[in-house]
């Protein structure tokens, strides 16, 4: 039925279903979702509660959100969470202004890592603000996590050779004050064959490599010192310092130091390493290569060389009795083991018999004069010498001391040390005040 212009009701036929799919839809065209109710007369059937029209989305979903009954934990937990909230003051600061703070709190502050993950500029400048010399233990690691394989792939992440590794160029495994204040009886630890060359490698910088404290596993991976001398030109081919230990550097290859042009300084063993334990066993002595002295005699090369280690006895006078000079050898350590050599000292000071005929040839007094002028030039750029271990033969120094001055004419240094463990001193207790 609808009601036309003349008043008069006029019937409309139509289909029983168009009908009633009309009027079904018909509210929601009229107000259902725009306005912000609906009566509840003009709902549909399936509809329990009028239509909310909400601001936004965000409105919409925590007015469905469930109540937190951990809600106070979390906040809490939030709190007290050691990362801070990242602020964004830092970025309207100057690189100079940012290195200074990074200069003030230190170069293994741990708030660096903080300052570093709020934006990439930060990022930047702290990576580009590490330290030059990398010391493993104990400031990045304790003592035992160097034999951890995980432990030492961490330090390869951390020193990645596009961000802070390419800052490193000293590399230490242990340090020299820290070894000192363990006890006596403390052993070596085994170390990862990671460290070499894998982490060594992820530092193209590197100038200095140190790699002894620690006691290296050459049973279960002996590629390690079967090729270390002869990879190290390609893992460090700016190495200028290698410090190694015996087990390593026993392990000889020819030619490796050629390849390698400016390395000028070699440390074999240390005090710790090498050291005199009362009751402990004796260390074999290390036989040397013979390409070793050849080495030492090699043009344009100020060679430094430290030999902690207790050496063969025949070697002892092929480096302080030599035959043929050392003319680039500036700093030489030898650890003698209480090795008494005078006869040799003797042997090699008596004069040829020609020397007491009154009558004599020209050529052989040029050929004397000679042997004296090289007798006296062996060591021409020798300024420092040290003896280890010559407690037992005391008038051994002197009577080195008087050759080398007469053969070393730049000598500036002569010292005498020794090997011995002594443990610490105990901390000084407290004096009690008076009453």
């Amino acid at each position: 039925m609808m009601a036309s212009e003349e008043g008069v009701m006029v019937r409309r036929s139509r289909n029983r279903a168009v009908a009633s799919v009309t009027a079904i839809d018909a509210p929601l065209f009229d107000s259902a979702l725009i306005t912000r109710g609906l009566a509840k007369r003009c709902l549909p059937s399936c509809c329990a509660a009028p239509v909310v029209r909400h601001a936004d989305f965000c409105s919409l979903v925590v007015e469905h959100l469930k109540p937190d009954p951990h809600r106070a934990a979390r906040e809490k937990l939030f709190a007290l969470q050691t990362v801070p909230v990242l602020r964004d003051e830092f970025c309207h600061m100057d690189d100079a202004t940012l290195r200074r703070v990074f200069a003030f709190l230190g170069e293994r502050s741990r708030e660096l890592l903080h300052m570093a993950s709020v934006c990439r500029r930060l990022r930047n400048l702290v990576i580009a603000s590490t330290p030059s010399n990398a010391t493993l233990v104990p400031f990045m690691i304790p003592l035992g996590c160097l034999s951890s394989h995980t432990v030492v792939d961490s330090l390869c992440a951390f020193f990645a050779p596009h961000k802070r590794g390419q800052f490193v160029q000293e590399l230490r495994l242990v340090d020299t004050k820290y070894a000192a204040t363990l006890p006596v009886s403390t052993a070596l630890p085994l170390c990862s064959h990671h460290v070499y060359p894998a982490l060594v490698k992820s530092l193209p910088s590197l100038t200095s490599l140190d790699l002894r404290g620690v006691v290296w596993d050459c049973h279960a991976h002996p590629h390690l010192p079967q090729y270390f001398f002869s990879d190290l030109h390609l893992v460090a081919p700016k190495l200028r310092a290698l410090k190694v230990g015996v087990d390593l550097f026993s392990q000889w290859s020819p030619g490796w130091w050629q390849r390698l042009t400016a390395l000028e300084r070699i440390v074999v063993g240390s005090r710790r390493d090498q050291a005199v334990v009362p009751g402990g066993a004796q260390l074999p002595p290390l036989v040397l290569h013979d390409e070793f002295f050849d080495m030492l005699r090699a043009p344009r090369r100020p060679w430094r060389v430290k030999l902690w280690c207790p050496l063969e006895r025949s070697m002892l006078p092929r480096l302080l009795l030599p035959t043929q000079a050392f003319p680039e050898l500036q700093e030489l350590t030898v650890n003698l083991s209480n090795t008494d050599i005078l006869e040799e000292l003797k042997r090699a000071a008596v004069r040829s018999p020609r020397e007491g005929k009154s009558r004599r040839s020209m050529k052989g007094v040029m050929a004397h004069a000679s042997d004296e002028a090289d007798a006296r030039t062996m060591f021409v750029s020798l300024q420092s010498l040290t003896l280890v271990n010559v407690e037992q033969c005391p008038t051994l120094p002197a009577e080195l001391m008087e050759r080398f001055f007469s053969r070393a004419p730049r000598l500036k240094y002569f010292t005498v040390v020794n090997t011995a463990r002594v443990p610490p001193p105990p901390p000084p207790s407290k004096l009690r005040r008076r009453a």
